[in-house]
C-alpha cells in the first residue's frame, strides 16, 4: 500500500475576499465525492487575529515582527499535525487543503523583516515554498468584482479595496518560483460557481484527473517555447525566480511515459515523477493523455535514477518564473464580449421598440398636429401605413450597435476606474455605480448625436411616405453641406444629448445594479460571489426584465425634459426662424410658452419603449455575453 499511497498538499491563497473559505469547502466536497480522504487546515492568522485577541494594526514594529515569527511557528506546527495524520492514515488517496500557507506572511511585511522571521524560525524560503505540491492563488474580489468586496464575512479582515489589491499582488509574488502556482482570477466567470469550477479544474489537472467539460468549459492549456529571454530594464523590474531543471525518461512497459525531473535553485532541490498514460485499463486509446505527478524525496529520486532509459539524453533547461501579465489580455477579451453583446442588445431593442420612439418624437415636435398618443398612432397609420412607424429606423439600427456597445463597455471601464477613488473618498456603492452610469452616458452621447440629428429629421417628415423618403446617408450629407459638422450641423443639440444620455444612464445603471445588490442573497454577498461583468445576473429572466423595466422607466421620467429639448433643437424650427439653441434656455422657453406639461410630452410612449426596452436590452445583453463567455 505504501507505493500506492498519495498525499497531495494544496494551498489556497490570495487577496482578501477571494473566496478561499468557500473554495476550501467545495474542493473538499468534490474530492471526497470521488473517494479521497480530505483534511482541511484552517487559516492560522484568522485564529490569532479574531476579535478579542490580537489586532495587527495596533502592533508596534517589534510586536509585529515577533507576531510574524510566532505565527509562522504556529502555522508550521498546525500543518505538521495534519501532515503526520495523513502519513499514518490508512487511506490511499489523501488531500490536505490549506487555507493559506507559510509564504503568505511575507505579503504583510518588508522582505528584510521576512528574512529575519525565517531565520528566527530556522527555515528558508525554499523549504517553506516547496513543502506543498500546489499553490492556488484566488484573486481578490476587489480586482474584477468590486461590487461584492466586503469585510463582513471575516472579522479579521480590515483592508479597503486598494489595500486588498496590493496585498493580492504581494501574496501572488510571494509564491513565484513554486513549481505549480495556479492563478484563479475573476475574469471569464459568469458566476462565483464558475470561479470555484476553475479552482477545482486546476487541481484536477495537476493530479491528472479527467474533468470533462463540466468544470472547465472551453479551457485550453498552452505552452510556448521561448528562444531567447532579453534581460531588458522592463523585464528585470518584474519579480522573478530562476531555476535549473533536468528531465530524464525512465524505462517503461506499455504505452505509458514516465519522466523524472530535478529542479534546483541556490543548491536546493525538488524532485518530481510525472507519468503520462495514453490508454485505459482495457488498452483503448484515451481521448487525451492523462498526466499524474508525484513529488519525491531525494532517496526516492536516487532510486528512480537506476531505471533511466539510457537510449535517451537528459534534457537540461533554464527556467525563469514570473507572473505572466495576461490580465490585460483577459480584460481585452471581456471588453470585446461586452461590445458585441451590447451592440446585439441595441439592435434587437430598436427593432422591437422603434414605433414607440417615432410616436414619442412626433408628439414632442408636432405640437397641435396630434391630440394625444392614440391620435398620433391613428394618423400615422392612416396616412403612412404600418411602414410609416419604421421611418428613420436605419439610423438607430446603425447607431444602436456602437451606442449600446459603448454604453455597456464604458460603464464597466468607468466602474473599474472609479473603484479606487470610491474607496479613497468612502463613496457608497450606489454613488459609484451611478457615477459610472453618468460618465458612460456622456461618452455614449458623443457617439450617438449625429445619428440622432438624422433620425429626428427623418421622423418629422410627416407628408412623405417611407418609400419616397430619402436615405439616411443623403440626409446626413445634406446637413453637413448646409451646416457643417459642428454644433450647428451634424452635432446640433450635443449639449441636450449629453444631458439626456448622462441622466438616463445614471439612473438606469444606478437603479438596476444597486437593486441587484440589494436583492442578492446574503450567502452570495458573504462569500463574495463576484462576476467579471456585473451586468450578468444570476437571477431569473422575469426578475431581470422587471429590474430593467423599473430602471428604464424611472430613468425616462428623470431625463425627458432634456429629451424634449433635444428634439426641439434638432427638429424643424418655426417659420419665423430658429428659436431653440441651447439646452436650458430651450427648457425655460418651452416652460414659459407652453407650460410644464409640455416638458413631459411623449412620456407615455417613451416609458412604453424604454421601460420594457430597458429590460429587453439587459436580458439580450446578458444572454449574448454568457454565450460568448462560454465559447470564447
Amino acid at each position: 500500500m505504501g507505493d500506492q499511497k498519495q498525499i497531495f498538499k494544496v494551498v489556497l491563497t490570495g487577496g482578501p475576499c477571494a473566496g478561499k473559505t468557500t473554495g476550501q469547502a467545495r474542493l473538499s466536497s468534490f474530492f471526497e465525492s470521488i473517494g479521497w480522504k480530505v483534511y482541511t487546515v484552517p487559516e492560522t492568522a484568522s485564529i490569532l487575529l479574531s476579535p478579542g485577541r490580537i489586532r495587527f494594526p495596533d502592533l508596534s514594529r517589534d510586536q509585529a515582527a515577533q507576531f510574524q515569527i510566532d505565527l509562522l511557528k504556529t502555522l508550521i506546527q498546525i500543518e505538521n499535525v495534519f501532515f503526520n495524520q495523513a502519513v499514518l492514515s490508512e487511506a490511499e488517496k489523501i488531500m490536505i487543503i490549506l487555507d493559506r500557507g507559510a509564504m503568505d506572511g511575507s505579503a504583510y511585511i518588508d522582505m528584510e523583516s521576512w528574512s529575519n522571521v525565517l531565520s528566527a524560525c530556522g527555515v528558508d524560503i525554499h523549504e517553506m515554498r516547496e513543502r506543498y505540491h500546489q499553490i492556488c492563488h484566488l484573486v481578490t474580489a476587489a480586482d474584477g468584482a468590486q461590487s461584492f468586496y466586503q469585510l463582513a464575512n471575516n472579522q479579521a479582515r480590515t483592508e479597503a479595496m486598494e489595500e486588498a489589491i496590493e496585498i493580492d499582488k504581494k501574496t501572488r509574488e510571494a509564491w513565484i518560483g513554486h513549481q505549480c502556482l495556479s492563478i484563479v482570477d475573476n475574469s471569464n466567470c459568469c458566476s462565483f460557481d464558475e470561479k470555484i469550477s476553475k479552482l477545482i479544474a486546476v487541481v484536477c489537472e495537476r493530479l491528472g484527473i479527467p474533468i470533462s467539460d463540466r468544470l472547465a468549459p472551453n479551457s485550453k492549456k498552452r505552452k510556448w517555447l521561448v528562444s531567447k529571454i532579453v534581460d531588458n530594464d522592463a523585464f528585470l523590474q518584474i519579480k522573478q525566480e530562476k531555476f535549473s531543471l533536468q528531465h530524464d525518461y525512465l524505462n517503461t512497459a506499455g504505452s505509458s511515459q514516465v519522466r523524472l525531473r530535478s529542479r534546483s535553485q541556490n543548491g536546493k532541490y525538488t524532485y518530481t515523477l510525472t507519468t503520462r498514460t495514453f490508454e485505459d485499463a482495457d488498452g483503448k486509446k484515451l481521448p487525451q493523455p492523462v498526466e499524474t505527478r508525484k513529488q519525491l524525496d531525494r532517496r526516492e529520486y536516487q532510486s528512480y535514477l537506476k531505471l533511466l532509459d539510457r537510449s535517451r539524453q537528459s534534457i537540461h533547461k533554464k527556467r525563469v518564473c514570473f507572473v505572466f501579465g495576461n490580465v490585460n489580455m483577459e480584460r481585452a477579451k471581456e471588453a470585446g464580449r461586452q461590445f458585441v453583446a451590447g451592440g446585439t442588445a441595441g439592435m434587437v431593442e430598436v427593432c422591437l421598440m422603434h414605433p414607440l420612439d417615432l410616436v414619442k418624437t412626433r408628439l414632442q415636435i408636432g405640437g397641435g398636429h396630434f391630440a394625444g398618443l392614440a391620435d398620433c398612432f391613428g394618423q400615422t397609420f392612416r396616412r403612412e401605413g404600418v411602414s410609416g412607424f419604421y421611418k428613420g429606423i436605419l439610423p438607430p439600427i446603425l447607431a444602436e450597435t456602437p451606442k449600446r456597445a459603448t454604453k455597456f463597455l464604458t460603464f464597466e471601464q468607468y466602474k473599474r476606474a472609479l473603484a479606487p477613488a470610491a474607496t479613497h473618498w468612502h463613496l457608497p456603492p450606489w454613488a459609484c455605480l451611478s457615477l459610472a452610469g453618468l460618465f458612460c452616458g456622456l461618452t455614449e452621447a458623443f457617439v450617438i448625436c449625429p445619428f440622432e440629428v438624422v433620425k429626428v429629421r427623418l421622423q418629422t417628415e410627416f407628408t412623405v411616405s417611407l418609400s419616397e423618403q430619402r436615405s439616411s446617408a443623403a440626409i446626413a450629407r445634406e446637413i453637413i453641406r448646409a451646416d457643417g459638422i459642428g454644433t450647428a450641423g451634424i452635432y446640433r443639440g450635443i449639449g441636450a444629448t449629453l444631458w439626456r444620455h448622462g441622466v438616463w444612464n445614471m439612473f438606469y445603471f444606478g437603479i438596476y445594479h444597486n437593486l441587484r445588490i440589494l436583492l442578492s442573497t446574503s450567502k452570495a454577498k458573504s462569500e463574495c460571489q463576484g462576476q467579471s461583468s456585473p451586468a450578468v445576473s444570476s437571477g431569473s429572466v422575469p426578475l431581470r426584465l422587471f429590474l430593467g423595466f423599473l430602471a428604464g422607466s424611472v430613468a425616462s421620467v428623470a431625463n425627458i425634459p432634456f429629451d424634449v429639448a433635444k428634439s426641439r433643437i434638432q427638429g424643424p424650427q418655426p417659420v419665423s426662424g430658429r428659436i431653440y439653441h441651447k439646452t436650458w434656455p430651450t427648457i425655460r422657453l418651452i416652460y414659459h410658452q407652453e407650460g410644464f406639461r409640455t416638458l413631459y410630452r411623449g412620456l407615455v410612449p417613451k416609458v412604453m419603449r424604454l421601460g420594457p426596452g430597458g429590460g429587453i436590452m439587459l436580458v439580450v445583453f446578458e444572454t449574448v455575453y454568457e454565450f460568448l463567455a462560454k465559447y470564447n
